[in-house]
Parts: structure tokens; sequence; C-alpha cells
């Protein structure tokens, strides 16, 4: 239990970094870097912090089986398309409508999660995720009444969504085969950069670098705000569930609600306010669950598969 609760701390402060991206990406972009150019920026920087920290502390770690590499190829692409779809809809519709949409993921990871897994979900589950949706929605209102409801945009936000709960489920996997999260990380990483490269400006970033401020902010969205919530991300799956992450996770519009007022004048009315209580109210819900229904003499709010326990149990 004291492991679920400092999973979801740290859960909840890796969300602080990712809602905080705003102040590097906006930087960047004021510098003339288009969005993808950002999104190389944050994958290439991560991943070569972290290969540095793996060769001076775990080479080992990077040594995958040659069966797997398809696996971890196909979630390196999955990490990409949940960012370039994302910053397509971004393009055709309001940050408010692709927010909210791509926010569907936990549903995505419940039905995958039920086929593949065998999990059952609890109500509370259930409750948890249309309470949390329903409060991003609120947040997102003044964005989506004065919105164009846009078919291509909107699809481009349900594939980030779909995307990015491919990559809670990869985790999850990763974990089931027995990889470190430092491992699962660096190919997801590795492997989105490569893929993202032929739609990036290169001689437009590689220019940009002359620029220390751009170099700065570069350094700080890659590695703390990018590396490191995604590593605990990964590596709080083990102790939470996919599914429990990516609900919590949602709480990233919560802090990147917060900046935007904070940072950039942004306003937050009333139905704001209700909507952050609402998903706030949904990241409890999920946390305590388990042991609300345990006990009630309920059924766990996730049932693992019974090799995972038993891997985890020898561990």
């Amino acid at each position: 239990m004291e492991e679920k609760r400092l999973a979801t701390l740290l859960l909840l402060g890796s969300m602080v970094l990712f809602g905080s991206m705003a102040l590097c990406t906006r930087t960047l972009s004021a510098a003339g870097l288009s969005s993808v150019d950002v999104a190389f920026i944050r994958l290439s920087v991560g991943a070569a912090a972290l290969l540095i920290v793996l060769l001076i502390r775990s080479p080992k770690s990077l040594i995958v089986r040659k069966r797997d590499l398809p696996f971890l190829i196909l979630f390196g692409i999955f990490k990409f398309l949940a960012d370039y779809t994302y910053f397509q809809a971004l393009n055709t519709t309001s940050v408010g409508l692709a927010t909210v949409f791509q926010n569907t993921a936990p549903y995505f990871v419940l039905v995958v999660s039920f086929f593949l897994f065998k999990e059952r979900v609890s109500s509370r589950a259930l409750m948890a995720i249309l309470i949390g949706s329903f409060g991003c929605v609120l947040m997102m209102q003044n964005a989506i009444s004065g919105s164009t409801f846009d078919p291509l945009g909107i699809t481009f936000a349900l594939l980030s969504g779909f995307f990015l709960g491919m990559y809670y489920v990869g985790s999850r996997i990763s974990i089931d085969k027995e990889y470190t999260p430092s491992t699962y990380l660096f190919y997801m990483l590795f492997v989105a950069m490569i893929v993202s490269i032929p739609f990036v400006d290169l001689g437009n970033v590689v220019s940009s670098m002359s620029d220390p401020n751009v170099v700065f902010n570069s350094l700080i969205l890659g590695i703390l705000m990018t590396l490191i919530p995604y590593y605990v991300t990964s590596w709080s799956i083990k102790y939470l569930g996919e599914l429990n992450v990516s609900v919590i996770s949602v709480s990233e519009v919560v802090f990147a609600e917060i900046v935007g007022v904070i940072f950039f004048n942004e306003s937050l009315g009333l139905i704001e306010i209700v909507g952050t209580v609402l998903m706030i109210g949904s990241i409890i819900l999920i946390n305590f669950a388990p042991a609300l229904e345990q006990r009630e003499g309920k059924k766990p709010l996730l049932l693992k598969n019974t090799n995972q326990e038993n891997r985890r149990h020898r561990g």
C-alpha cells in the first residue's frame, strides 16, 4: 500500500511537469520552431540523456531479446503517433477540443486491458473515468464553445487518445516481459525520434541551437518535462496498473490550467473550477477504490493476471 501511495504522489508530480511544458514549448515556438520540431527536440534530448545515464549506470539495460524488437518498435511508433496526431489536431481544431478528445485514453486502456489482460473493472473505476472526463470537458468549456467541430481534427484527437493509451498498455506489457522502465522508455523515445525525422525541419532545428535560450529550454523540456515524468509513468504502472495510471494522468490538464493562469494570465471561471474539482475527485476515487472494495469484501479494482503477480512476489 505504501508503494502505491508513493507511486501516486510521484505520478501526480510528473503530471505537474507535463502540465508545465507550455513554459518551454511557447518559448521554442517563438524562436521559429514548429510543433513537430519541438516534439523532435523533446524525443531526441530525452533519448540522449537516458542513453548517457544507462551507459554509465546500467549498460545491460540496453540489451533486449531479438524476439521483442518488433514489440518495442511498434510501441515506439505508437508514441510518435500520439504526439503527431495531437499536433495535427491542434492545427485543425481548438486546443480545448483536442485536449478533451485526447484524454479519452483511459477508455481505450480499459477496453484493451479487458481483452488483452483479462482484467475486470469495477463500477468505481468506470465512475472515476466518467467523472474525470466530464471534469475535463468543463475545464475546457470556453475553448470548446468557441470552436468549430471539425471532423478531421476530432479524428486526429481521438487517434491521439488511442495511441497514448497504447503507450500505457505497452508499459504494462514491458513489465510482463520483465524489462525495466528505463529499457522500455529508451526504446520508445529512440524509435519515436527516428520515425519523426521525415516530418522535421532538421536545418531549422540545428540553426536554432545557436541561441542559448533555445538550448536551455530544449534541455529543460527534454529532461525535466519529458524524460523524468515518462520514467515515473512507466515505473508507476507496476504498482498502480495501466488503467489507474491513465486516469491519474488526466490531471495533467489541471496543472496545465494552473500554469496558464499563473504565467499566461489565462482566466479560470467557476465552471473550470468545478471541472478541476471533479478531476481531482476522480483521481481520489481511482486511488482509494481498491482499499474501499476490499473493506467491503469485494474484488479489487483491477485483477492482474496470475503470471504477473507470481513474478512480482518472486521479485
